[in-house]
């Protein structure tokens, strides 16, 4: 693979179906071909949703991530906050705020690998403190926004 992103575009929006909580829930739409249309972070029910746009949108989303209850195994998020696409693989980044990890959730996967943090809440370069915003860039390096350290 090469790395390279489908670039990703926020979408705000008042209305967010199935979710519990539209206010916290990041909306990002994709023209990845391995993950079209609008994923949404529903951050209060602790999953990450996809939507087909051909679907029509009253459909009912499809869980990609968590879904499991609130949580800190590998298998649950715990306050997700935002997302990044990794379209080399069609994975994806997620920020998973009250676990202090950035989780990479394979297409398909049960559970997500801890790519950042995950050391518990701390200012060392190996823990983060809140983390609530991640990109990707071309080359794949990630930038998070560690909310808690400052960072």
């Amino acid at each position: 693979t090469n790395g390279s992103v489908t670039p990703t575009t926020r979408v705000s929006s008042s209305r967010t179906y199935a979710c519990d909580d539209p206010v916290t829930s990041v909306v990002a739409r994709t023209a990845s071909a391995k993950l079209p249309d609008i994923i949404v972070v529903d951050t209060d029910n602790h999953r990450v949703l996809l939507f087909c746009t051909s679907a029509g949108v009253d459909a009912e989303g499809a869980v990609l991530a968590g879904g499991n209850g609130e949580g800190d195994g590998l298998h649950q998020l715990n306050t997700p906050c935002d997302v990044a696409v990794d379209s080399s693989d069609g994975s994806l980044l997620i920020t998973d705020a009250a676990n202090d990890r950035v989780v990479r959730w394979v297409q398909g996967a049960k559970a997500g690998i801890v790519v950042a943090g995950g050391n518990g809440c701390g200012q060392r370069l190996d823990q983060l403190d809140c983390p609530s915003g991640i990109a990707m860039s071309a080359d794949g390096s990630l930038f998070i926004a560690d909310c808690g350290n400052h960072r």
